[in-house]
């Protein structure tokens, strides 16, 4: 029997997946198959490609913080006194306020241009095509279940885990959208946020999911349209999360994350700390699943 793990999204959130494979790692219940979504498809590649979790864990802190806000990977912001009453109708308006590319050079970085036919793991990063709305999962070939599919889902094989990373991390709004062949891809929480459905497609007969929510910002203020865009897309998304866990997996991990702004590196530890603690707490309950 296989066990599969279907890792969120939620931004830097995403560093509480690191804790909860350290633990798993730990106890050797080591996942047979993954799903990732943004966050939970960097976590999940890495994992998959052979980097221990530990490791992501040191590489998240030390790394990711010297990438953004470079004037090399923002677009410039549009200045208002460009602006004209004439001029307001055909300005051309970015596609997205950070170009995204930092998240690319990050995984080549750290994995080179492997594709996931090279993974010695089942795993499936999921994004969504921004022009006719499906689902389009990226795994190695071998993977890709036989026709037919679900609907408004497809599959695509032979794609470099970077660029599929890069277009299941691209929150509409926030970072531009990617181009894979014919398509227009943004993130994958768009249509499926918590990929527990995912695993089961790659053939994983018990699921764990972990789900992040949305961050909260009970007590911290929403400090920009950045921190608006996130929390919003979070609640929308929230829902379908919850509908999809229910039905596809055996147990489903919400750790306490909080939340998190997009350049709050300094919560990185924590994060991957809330992790640990939740994989210890569910450690019961993951044994039943996990264990053969």
């Amino acid at each position: 029997m296989t066990y599969g793990l279907a890792l969120s999204g939620g931004s830097l959130r995403g560093a509480v997946h690191i804790g909860i494979l350290e633990v798993l790692e730990e106890e050797g219940l080591p996942p047979q198959a993954l799903a990732g979504t943004s966050a939970g498809s960097i976590v999940g590649s890495l994992y998959a490609a052979g980097v221990p979790p530990k490791k992501i864990g040191q590489i998240f802190g030390l790394f990711l913080p010297k990438i953004p806000p470079s004037q090399e990977y923002i677009i410039k912001p549009l200045m208002a006194d460009t602006m004209t009453t004439k001029s307001i109708s055909w300005l051309p308006l970015p596609k997205g306020l950070l170009k995204g590319d930092f998240i690319e050079s990050f995984m080549e970085k750290m994995i080179g241009g492997i594709t996931f036919e090279e993974l010695p793991l089942p795993l499936g990063v999921v994004t969504a095509d921004l022009h006719t709305g499906e689902t389009v999962i990226f795994t190695a070939e071998k993977h890709i279940p036989p026709k037919p599919w679900p609907p408004m889902t497809v599959f695509q094989a032979r794609v470099p885990i970077k660029e599929a990373v890069r277009a299941s991390s691209a929150i509409p709004g926030i970072f531009t959208p990617k181009t894979i062949g014919a398509r227009t891809l943004v993130d994958g929480g768009l249509v499926s946020n918590v990929p527990a459905d995912i695993v089961n497609i790659l053939g994983a007969e018990k699921i764990i999911a972990v789900d992040l929510g949305f961050g909260v910002h009970e007590t911290e203020p929403l400090k920009n349209l950045i921190d608006i865009l996130l929390q919003t897309y979070d609640i929308m998304g929230q829902r379908i999360a919850n509908l999809i866990a229910e039905q596809h997996a055996h147990l489903v991990l919400r750790p306490q994350a909080g939340c998190a702004g997009l350049l709050d590196f300094h919560k990185i530890p924590g994060f991957i700390e809330k992790g640990r603690i939740c994989a210890r707490e569910s450690l019961e309950a993951i044994k039943k699943i996990a264990v053969r």
